[in-house]
């Protein structure tokens, strides 16, 4: 399999922000995104932005409308977020956006980039941040197998990345179940709507036992080995038995500092925003002890109080954040809760019997999420096999379907690749350079959307997208990138058919969308 700079076989695009301080260039109709949003993107597409930008401000600066099936790749702060555009869309200078050709699969495009995440992140300069330059993504060497074949790479790859986010999503919606269920039954911790008896954590703790850490090796602990926990064992109020470093063989472990199942375990120093999680112990291997940041909790009476409750209602964002508030440390290190502060803590202590009705809930719940867990790491381990095989020609795809994948791209002319200038090619028509040849051509297309069957637009960025692949067919080399005239003049047209009442606005209360539709 051939390796090729991706200036060959892609147009790279820079992006650029139009002045906050000029009110007239935001809270427009042209899409534009900065890498924050493509870092909550729970899928590999974008669907729309956040904010938009005007016209004017669109021309005031130097972004670039990038059509559909572009791949949008984050130069900095960081480097390597990936996403594919579905509608046009304009960045900020924080991309380095890849516009590719008709040689390459977009999808494919996406999961050998994302396969080469850290070769990205080596290639960053600079003394602040590391950023990416236009000529180091140009530069920037991927495989390139036939076309069919990266077809069927995308298709592999996309299904197994579609199970991942299923599970992903599966395990966050059981983690929001057990929020609204100890809302629904308990009520607000920190308002105590409901009235419960508060009692200080010294009332219902027998005791606060400290943590261990001597120089531990710089690995996990095999199976039979001692471990010492490590900070991110609990971080994520989640037990993860994995995070451990090795106890070396020269020191003597200290069995009364091992966890065991059904412990409830505190993090007592961290960042002001990681610092107060709390893990509760389901399932752990043995040979695990503590690190001295840590805290074991021993509830005094289950009569009382059930350990997994208290867990819950420990990690209730708003109880957390007021012992959060409770953390303190000299400058320049990391904050700290003191046995005597947590043992203040007060908190609503509901009836026993709905304590245990919750923790069997919870229980069950815990149960299904260690399922989801351990098939989400074999769905992980399984996307490490094949992509790694795909990229490196070792897989056989014989038996893979060639499918359709999403994939609107423009012809592209490999020599004027290094000029950063697209070229669109037809066979079929003659250039339409002329602006009347080509205002002519654009309201045809338009109005044959109204003439045909009926059709349903999300937006009317969705809206510009299908007239800017029909208008693609009658571009050669010749004609000039489709631009925000074009875009501006479109939606005149529109707006005209919506107050002659040809076009009608609705709400779609489900899917939170204005939608638009021709009338019949």
């Amino acid at each position: 399999m051939k390796n090729i700079a991706l200036g060959k076989i892609c147009r790279v695009v820079s992006g650029a922000t139009p002045r906050r301080v000029k009110k007239e260039y935001w809270n427009g109709d042209i899409p534009w995104v900065t890498p924050k949003e493509i870092s909550s993107l729970k899928s590999a597409f974008l669907e729309d932005s956040v904010e938009k930008i005007t016209a004017a401000g669109y021309k005031s600066c130097s972004t670039e409308m990038l059509p559909p099936g572009s791949l949008l790749l984050s130069s900095r702060a960081p480097i390597g977020l990936l996403a594919i555009n579905k509608i046009p869309v304009c960045t900020n200078q924080g991309f380095k956006s890849l516009v590719p050709s008709k040689d390459i699969n977009v999808v494919f495009l996406y999961y050998t980039l994302k396969n080469r995440i850290d070769q990205l992140q080596a290639k960053g300069k600079g003394a602040t941040f590391k950023e990416l330059s236009k000529a180091d993504v140009k530069r920037f060497k991927i495989p390139l197998p036939p076309l069919n074949d990266q077809i069927r790479i995308a298709t592999l790859l996309s299904r197994v990345d579609a199970l991942i986010a299923k599970r992903k999503e599966n395990l966050r919606l059981l983690d929001e179940f057990l929020k609204s269920t100890f809302l629904a039954m308990f009520g607000d911790p920190v308002q105590n709507s409901k009235g419960w008896k508060k009692r200080p954590l010294r009332k219902l703790l027998s005791a606060i036992e400290s943590g261990w850490s001597p120089k531990c090796e710089n690995r996990q602990a095999e199976e039979d080995e001692w471990g010492v926990l490590k900070l991110g064992a609990v971080t994520a109020c989640n037990f993860l038995e994995i995070e451990n470093k090795a106890l070396p063989q020269s020191v003597v472990p200290k069995p009364e500092k091992e966890v065991k199942n059904g412990d409830l375990l505190f993090s007592r120093k961290n960042t002001y925003q990681l610092v107060a999680a709390c893990a509760y112990i389901f399932n752990t291997r043995p040979h695990l002890m503590m690190s001295d940041l840590i805290f074991r909790l021993v509830v005094q009476d289950k009569n009382i109080i059930n350990p997994i409750s208290l867990w819950r209602l420990l990690i209730n964002p708003k109880q957390r954040g007021l012992i959060q508030s409770l953390a303190g440390g000299a400058a320049g290190s990391m904050p700290n809760i003191s046995k005597q502060k947590l043992m203040s803590v007060s908190l609503p202590v509901p009836p026993i019997e709905a304590q245990n009705q919750f923790a069997e809930i919870v229980k069950k719940v815990e149960n299904l999420k260690s399922i989801y867990l351990r098939n989400l790491r074999e769905l992980e381990n399984l996307y490490v096999a094949l992509s790694q095989k795909a990229f490196k020609g070792e897989l056989d795809l014989s038996r893979i379907p060639l499918e359709k994948v999403f994939e609107p791209q423009i012809d592209y002319d490999e020599n004027e690749s290094e000029a950063g200038t697209p070229s669109f090619t037809s066979l079929e028509h003659e250039a339409i350079s002329d602006p009347e040849e080509r205002k002519r051509l654009l309201r045809q297309i338009f109005e044959d959307y109204f003439t045909s069957e009926p059709k349903r637009f999300s937006s009317f960025s969705d809206f510009w997208s299908r007239v800017e692949f029909n208008i693609l067919d009658y571009m050669n080399e010749e004609s000039p990138p489709l631009g925000i005239e074009d875009y501006d003049q479109v939606k005149v047209w529109l707006f005209e058919h919506l107050k002659r009442g040809e076009v009608e606005q609705t709400f779609n209360e489900h899917e939170n969308q204005i939608k638009l539709r021709p009338k019949s």
